[in-house]
């Protein structure tokens, strides 16, 4: 799928979309979001550890991560560029 294609679907969806640039070798600690997160690698690499896996997602892989699921993730060494699309959790 394109950006903007992608971009699309996340809005119509619901999801709040931006667009995030991730320093190289970034490395963040586990943390939770209070809101869903739907991504498109646009380029780079964006590493995401969660419950017991680890994936790296590399230019044109997309991703998701439910609300309140505790993860790390991590960039490469030429960082990443990430269309996001966040959305908060419907209770």
């Amino acid at each position: 799928m394109d950006e903007t294609e992608f971009a699309k679907t996340l809005r119509a969806q619901g999801y709040d979309v931006l667009t995030r640039d991730v320093e190289p070798e970034l490395a963040l600690d586990e943390h939770d979001h209070a809101w869903d997160v739907k991504g498109l690698v646009l380029s780079g690499a964006f590493n995401i550890t969660a419950e017991g896996r680890s994936r790296t997602y590399e230019t044109g892989q997309s991703f998701e991560l439910a609300a309140g699921v505790p993860h790390t993730v991590s960039a490469g060494s030429q960082g990443a560029r990430l269309l996001l699309g966040r959305r908060n959790r419907v209770e």
